[in-house]
């Protein structure tokens, strides 16, 4: 067969060949282009006939010569030149911290990242928590993390005229944490350490995160060992310490070998002078005893206070001294005052090995001995009787009788004792107030004077307590009172709860007169509040019950407090504070005035009665307490319990008292423990029912 080639097919195949089609020369003017991870495509869009044509690349870099595919995957070779060739380089691995620290501003850093055509590299961290950088021309940015999730940072390039050419570095892993610190813990000595409650032994390291609470307690090896205090990085002397891992912790436990303690205490914890003669001087003796297991070493005794001039240490035989445990020693302190002064307040402070000081308040008044005649005037209560010194004996003839007005500021009444008839005084004019003058002049209507005598051989005045009649001032009227000597009861009392009892022969009240039973002979004494009979142990207690015919009474210092009064005769429930001051210690509660008789008549009625003790016997059975007792109580052994309560023999079925050791209990049956009964304490009787009864302490000696 023979082929017939026109020259016009020659002259179209030449055209093919080498004039580009009109599509092709479109795609080149007429392109978008893109930059991919793997190398670059560009889309072309032909202009005639809307077809889609895709230039790939054969390598990471363009080259002028693509190979082309239409929609019908012809293939069509040709030449193309574009944009395309301009390309950025990836930026490396980013470095930096790779466990930061939560809160703390981490630097990171990138490279290798250019532009060929020249241009600008610009920068931006991609934090893999949802966060990115600004674009920056720096290879470096700064990151704060905020919690410990795991995160990858990638850092993208791209050239700043051209920003659509991007190119991203491979990825690096962070791991935020918290700030940590450590704690260190060794110890001096034999004992353990409770680390947040947990056991370990010596020595012992942990790694907390910031802030974290810990608690250590020390446990020392008992007996032998105490705890002692803790040094480092964190010093105390408490068993148990709290703090917060703000900073790494070296602490240790310091472990002492056990010294039994010494404890030291004193008869008193308060002394009163009272009122004495400028020139004169009063004295009261300190007995101390160290009442620790330990040797007690006394190092000083001094006397502070601004009026200190007026009273002076005498017969040390304490200070520089080495006690054992029960041994006491004495010292002497006199009250001199040089002129006349109101009441002035001192302490005598003894300093010793003891950690808790010893400190006893003092306070004396100076006076001239001069005593200005009363401001008379027209309102005056006439009064007679006797008085009485401490051993019961008449006072001396000629010793002054003195009354004042309640506050002991106001002199109202003076006589001689046996000016008028012997072995008496009186009558002595004591004046009232003149209601036609605007200041206090005299004593007012319902007031309860002070009495005191001043002893002329001694030079000194003594307060005296009414033991009959009253010391009420009334206008116009006469009274017989008569008076004796005050002493100092100090009733002892153990921490916690204590059953007892007073006999000062008084009845203090607020308010009104109470209308319960009393025994004969009582002295009324009007107070403002409980509380001032109990100043002696002020603050240290904290309530204070009792019970008579009306039911149960409290007063825990409060407006609330119902208990009205305290009287000799009753019983009453008191609380002393857990106070470290008086640990294994007895305060003492002191009362002033005469002691109640021993015979007194206390009416007991049916049902339950708590009772109060007088006398000064203590009655036991068997074996002598060991119990506190007030100072100067006779021992006074005894066949049978009871014994102790024959006035109300055959009247009652179940008595019961309470000391240091706990309840004692007296039922008349074999299981009856309670096996004395004494001064300073209190009792539950309870009367059978339809009976009343005459409880008399001095009966059955």
């Amino acid at each position: 067969m023979k082929i017939y080639i026109q020259w016009k097919h020659i002259l179209l195949l030449l055209l093919i060949y080498l004039v580009p089609s009109a599509a092709h020369s479109n795609m080149a003017t007429d392109g978008t282009f893109t930059l991919v991870r793997d190398g670059f495509s560009a889309h072309v869009s032909e202009m005639m006939s809307g077809t889609t044509y895709t230039v790939m690349s054969t390598s990471g870099q363009f080259r002028d010569t693509r190979n082309m595919t239409d929609a019908n995957n012809t293939v069509y070779h040709g030449f193309w030149q574009s944009n395309m060739n301009d390309w950025i380089t990836k930026p490396v691995i980013p470095s930096g911290e790779q466990y930061p620290i939560i809160g703390e501003t981490i630097i990171y850093e990138t490279a290798g990242a250019v532009c060929n055509n020249g241009d600008t590299t610009e920068y931006r961290f991609d934090w893999g928590d949802g966060d990115m950088s600004d674009w920056s021309t720096s290879p470096q940015a700064q990151k704060v993390w905020t919690n410990d999730t795991v995160s990858d940072i990638q850092v993208q390039a791209r050239c700043m005229d051209h920003p659509d050419i991007i190119d991203t570095s491979a990825g690096f892993t962070i791991n935020p944490d918290y700030q940590q610190y450590t704690l260190t813990l060794d110890r001096v000595g034999n004992g353990y350490v409770l680390v947040d409650g947990i056991l370990h032994g010596f020595p012992w390291q942990g790694v907390y995160q910031i802030d974290t609470p810990v608690s250590l307690y020390a446990i020392p090896l008992v007996p032998d060992w105490i705890f002692n205090y803790w040094n480092g990085d964190y010093t105390a002397n408490t068993h148990e310490i709290f703090f917060n891992m703000d900073q790494s912790y070296d602490i240790i436990a310091n472990f002492a070998t056990y010294t039994p303690p010494p404890e030291i205490s004193a008869n008193t914890t308060e002394i009163d002078f009272d009122r004495v003669l400028i020139g004169n001087s009063e004295p009261h003796e300190i007995t101390i005893t160290n009442t620790g297991d330990g040797d007690l070493l006394i190092d000083s005794i001094i006397i502070s206070g601004a009026q200190n001039r007026s009273f002076v240490i005498q017969n040390d035989g304490c200070g520089g001294y080495t006690l054992a445990t029960g041994e006491q020693c004495s010292v002497e302190i006199l009250f001199s005052p040089s002129e006349e002064i109101t009441y002035t307040t001192c302490s005598v402070d003894i300093e010793s090995n003891d950690p808790n000081p010893l400190s006893i308040a003092m306070r004396g008044q100076g006076i001239d001995g001069m005593y200005p005649d009363p401001f008379k005037t027209n309102r005056c209560m006439d009064v007679y009787g006797t008085i009485l010194n401490s051993n019961g004996n008449v006072i001396a003839d000629g010793d002054l009788v003195l009354f004042y007005t309640s506050d002991s500021e106001m002199l109202v009444g003076i006589g001689e004792y046996s000016q008028y008839s012997p072995g008496s005084y009186g009558m002595i004019h004591v004046y009232g107030d003149d209601l036609t003058t605007d200041e206090k002049d005299g004593a007012t209507t319902n007031e309860t004077l002070v009495v005191r005598t001043f002893n002329q051989a001694e030079k000194k005045e003594y307060p005296l307590s009414c033991v009959s009649g009253d010391c009420i001032w009334q206008e116009g009227v006469i009274k017989e009172c008569h008076f004796q000597y005050q002493i100092e009861e100090r009733i002892p009392l153990k921490e916690g709860w204590n059953l007892f009892s007073f006999r000062t022969n008084k009845c203090f009240y607020e308010d009104n007169i109470p209308t319960v039973s009393m025994f004969e002979g009582i002295e009324m004494v009007a107070v403002k509040s409980i509380a001032d009979v109990l100043t002696s142990i002020d603050g240290q207690y904290s309530y204070v019950r009792g019970f008579d015919s009306t039911g149960a009474k409290a007063y825990n210092c409060t407006p609330f407090s119902d208990m009205k009064y305290m009287a000799a005769g009753y019983g009453y429930w008191i609380k002393i504070k857990d106070d470290p001051l008086v640990e294994n210690k007895v305060i003492y509660l002191t009362l002033k005035g005469v002691l109640a008789k021993a015979d007194a008549k206390i009416q007991l009625q049916s049902n339950w009665n708590l009772v109060g003790y007088l006398g000064n016997d203590v009655k036991y059975k068997g074996a002598e307490p060991d119990v506190y007792f007030p100072d100067g109580v006779v021992m006074h052994r005894m066949d049978s319990v009871a014994d102790f309560f024959q006035s109300i023999d055959g009247k009652y079925s179940y008595i019961r008292g309470f000391d240091k050791d706990g309840a004692k209990t007296y039922n008349g049956t074999l299981f009856s423990d309670m096996y004395y009964v004494g001064p300073g304490y209190g009792y539950w009787i309870k009367i059978k029912d339809g009976e009343q009864a005459i409880l008399n302490w001095d009966v059955g000696e």
